[in-house]
């Protein structure tokens, strides 16, 4: 082989898409040596040989391209040194599946061969190139010299100054292009050259990155045009180029060679040492920090750090090594901002020699680096971040190193976006456990002041360092709600800060527009809220604006889009939370008001007796079931006591509730007697129709007497109340009669008895005596050996120790309604 010409080579692992990447290989390389044919012959046999040692040899595999003289010559080696290849090849039996492909190696190529040695064996064919490509094949190999030596280098020098006019013209730009000094001075560079690509100019192009090379068409003097390749740079800071043009022939004397072992896959490897399956299974943070670690070794610089694209464009700056930055702060660089920004108009290396010049970067400020060379990160044709290296010196990068930077990227893009991909979809799908636990916790209560709370607590830390909820009142004004920060000790600072700023105003439509980063408070004087970075999120539930919801974190940690849609989605969620609790507070407070009024108001005071009470409705958010009591003067000298149990629960129990207390104490009033009041109640209650239900009653009229008090008592299907005597003797008083609500005319008679002084008349309904633990039931016998404990004590203690009692007989919240009311003799 010849070693005049080019070589390139590249080192596989035995995997399915090895010889995939072994194709593009090839054709990359024929791409850079300008050949075209025989292109697919080569790729057809290379195909079979490195499929071949990925079956056979199972070892990593070498492919070894190169050019010698007119002949081109591919080798395909493995590390398998125990299986030999036959050099006579003869054609297979037609039931075989294999032993083809050295017969198809022999069928095209001019020749071929096998080479083994002790550590394993190779391929190689050689096929002739055409003579165009003999003739275009001219890089130097390593950077040598090109195949025509004999040829003078001819080099033209052209100045340009910021204005895009010709300053200089030396070198040998006249013998290029036919013009003279004094016909090119002082014309527009436009009129002489014009940029391959989509750019307005040469000048714009080099201007956006530092130092550009490439292809170039210049018009010569004679009217024609020529292509030269050419090496042009910024030359001062005030925007002066250098240009420098050659032949394409010897563009090795203006750039790097492209095809030597630099440019190879397995070059680049040796810059980082970082193989592909250790970054395949590298996390995101951890594939970066290598390399970031490895690229300041490779270069011998002072820092790296790595950008990654958002999908609003912006460059968050996603890893650093050697700098004092955050490396989780977006830095808001735009597509035409910094260095980032330069790269992804051509997606071409940029060099920055010093700092100070035409070219700054934001990260590059106050860090003390002079001079950055940059590579896109470039994957499937859009550019997914950048690779930076920085020095503390000017000029320390030259444009071998930019080359040598843009292998690097292009070796790990597609690592570095897979392990991005894989991180952003853990972290959705982190969000997404998020966002339905929230909602479960949010759904868990409808108490308002407790929904705030979660809210915040939901917010902080996971979303923001704080967070303030603002709600609309009625006439539209707005007041604090809530305030929640992750350190209490600025939380009162902050909520001052709040309430010192004017509250947001009021949206009357429903749909908002997406919030905007640091909106929307204005007073710049208020120093404890300028060091945050706010969003404030409109409260939107059932088409209607209840407040504002405000996230805010320290701008040195700026939101995130996911997070900012993220924050957004939680905000819907929690305002129909908020706005259900509010619904259930109103409906509490109007339920409480309509309850309250069905409830006697305080027990009068009796002369000569205690009256005590205890009352338990059941359900939650309920203060009247069907169980009802009242306590109400007759006359002058004598007291109504009346408790009853309407059939049912709920409001349609209560609504009975209030008539049944109501004709009572009404009827009650006109002096009837006891039975004649429980008779018109009946005929009230038949009267409602379908809204009539069974209700028991017990009612009594107690006349004080010299020796205690007589009672008049009537118990219409109600438990007969108990009596507690002196000594602790508890009997019922009064006889069992028919109910309420069910005959048009019930037998109701009225018992007349004497209580002695000291003596206590207990009446109760039947959620005390039907208090279950499950088949246990606490009876009328176990309400009695708790009332022969109370002998002694006073109305209220008696009434107090029968709550107890029942509570403690099943701590679970009641299904059924309670009422006690406590006459005492005193």
């Amino acid at each position: 082989m010849n070693e005049s010409g080019a070589r390139a080579s590249a080192i596989f692992p035995p995997l399915g898409t090895t010889p995939r990447k072994a194709r593009a290989f090839v054709r990359a390389t024929f791409a850079d040596w300008h050949i075209t044919d025989p292109l697919d012959d080569v790729l057809l046999l290379t195909t079979e040989l490195v499929t071949n040692g990925v079956v056979h040899a199972g070892t990593d595999v070498e492919v070894v391209v190169e050019t010698s003289g007119v002949s081109l010559i591919v080798s395909v080696g493995d590390r398998y040194s125990a299986r030999q290849l036959p050099t006579v090849v003869t054609a297979p039996p037609e039931t075989s599946e294999s032993g083809r492909g050295l017969l198809l190696i022999r069928s095209i190529a001019n020749r071929w061969g096998v080479e083994h040695s002790a550590t394993g064996k190779a391929v190689w064919f050689e096929t002739l190139l055409s003579t165009a490509a003999v003739i275009n094949s001219v890089e130097p190999t390593n950077g040598g010299a090109p195949h025509n030596q004999s040829q003078s280098i001819l080099i033209a020098a052209v100045g340009v100054d910021g204005a895009g006019l010709v300053i200089g013209w030396r070198g040998d730009a006249p013998r290029l292009l036919g013009w003279s000094a004094d016909q090119v001075l002082g014309r527009h560079i436009n009129d002489l050259v014009a940029a391959a690509g989509r750019h307005r100019s040469l000048h714009d192009q080099v201007a956006r990155s530092g130092r550009w090379h490439g292809n170039v068409e210049v018009r010569c003097a004679d009217g024609s045009s020529r292509s030269l390749y050419g090496s042009h740079r910024l030359a001062a800071d005030n925007g002066d180029l250098l240009c420098l043009w050659t032949v394409p022939s010897d563009r090795w004397a203006l750039a790097p060679a492209t095809a030597g072992s630099a440019t190879t896959p397995s070059g680049v490897a040796d810059i980082l040492g970082l193989a592909d399956s250790v970054t395949a299974r590298l996390g995101l943070d951890d594939l970066l920090d290598q390399v970031l670690r490895r690229s300041c070794t490779a270069f011998g610089s002072d820092a790296a750090y790595i950008l990654l694209a958002d999908d609003d464009g912006t460059f968050e700056l996603r890893a650093a090594y050697g700098f004092a930055v955050d490396a989780r702060t977006t830095v808001g660089a735009r597509s035409t901002e910094g260095i980032a920004g330069r790269l992804g108009v051509h997606n071409l290396p940029v060099i920055v020699d010093d700092t100070s010049g035409p070219i700054a970067d934001p990260l590059l400020t106050g860090q003390g680096m002079r001079s950055a060379v940059a590579a896109p990160l470039v994957v499937e044709g859009r550019m997914a971040g950048s690779l930076h290296v920085a020095a503390r010196r000017p000029q320390a990068f030259t444009t071998d190193d930019g080359v040598r930077l843009a292998q690097v990227s292009d070796r790990v893009a597609l690592a570095v976006e897979s392990a991005r991909l894989n991180e952003l979809e853990r972290r959705r799908r982190g969000w997404l456990a998020y966002v339905a636990e929230a909602s479960d916790l949010l759904a868990g209560t409808l108490d308002l002041d407790r929904t705030l709370a979660l809210v915040s607590q939901l917010v902080v830390p996971t979303l923001g360092s704080w967070c303030a909820i603002h709600l609309l009142e009625e006439g539209g004004n707005s007041r604090l709600a809530y305030v929640w920060h992750a350190d209490e000790a600025q939380g009162d600072e902050v909520r001052k800060a709040l309430v010192e700023l004017p509250a947001p105003e009021r949206r009357t439509q429903a749909r908002q527009p997406p919030p905007n980063r640091r909106q929307p408070w204005r007073p710049a004087a208020v120093t404890s809220l300028a060091a945050y970075d706010r969003v404030v999120y409109p409260l939107v539930a059932r088409n209607n604006v209840i407040g504002s919801l405000t996230v805010a974190r320290g701008r040195a940690a700026q939101f995130r889009p996911e997070e900012i849609d993220l924050a957004s989605d939680l905000a819907r969620r929690s305002a129909l939370a908020i706005d259900n609790a509010q619904l259930f507070q109103e409906r509490v407070v109007i339920a409480t008001a309509l309850q309250r009024s069905l409830l006697p108001p305080e027990a009068p005071v009796i002369p000569g007796c205690e009256i005590g009470v205890a009352y338990l409705a059941a359900g939650e958010g309920n203060e009247v079931g069907g169980d009802f009591y009242d306590v109400f003067p007759i006359g002058t000298d004598r007291w109504g006591v009346a408790i009853g149990d309407v059939c049912g629960k709920g409001p349609e129990a209560a609504a009975v509730t209030g008539l049944a207390r109501h004709t009572i104490r009404l009827l009650g009033r006109d002096e009837r007697g006891v039975a004649e009041v429980l008779e018109r109640l009946n005929r009230a209650i038949l009267e409602e129709g379908p809204r009539a239900r069974f209700v028991t009653v017990a009612y009594a009229m107690v006349t004080p007497t010299p020796t205690g008090a007589a009672v008049e008592l009537c118990s219409a299907g109600h438990p007969l109340p108990m009596l507690i005597g002196v000594d602790g003797e508890v009997r019922p008083l009064g006889e069992p009669q028919s109910l309420l609500g069910v005959m048009a005319e019930p037998d109701l008679a009225s018992q007349h008895y004497d209580i002695a002084k000291g003596e206590a008349l207990v009446f109760f309904t039947d959620g005390v005596t039907e208090r279950r633990e499950g088949a246990r039931m606490l009876g009328e016998d176990g309400l009695a050996r708790v009332l022969a404990a109370c002998a002694s004590l006073p109305a209220h203690a008696i009434a107090s120790r029968i709550e107890r009692a029942v509570v403690q007989w099943q701590p679970e919240p009641s299904r059924d309604d309670m009422a006690v009311v406590v006459v005492r003799i005193l």
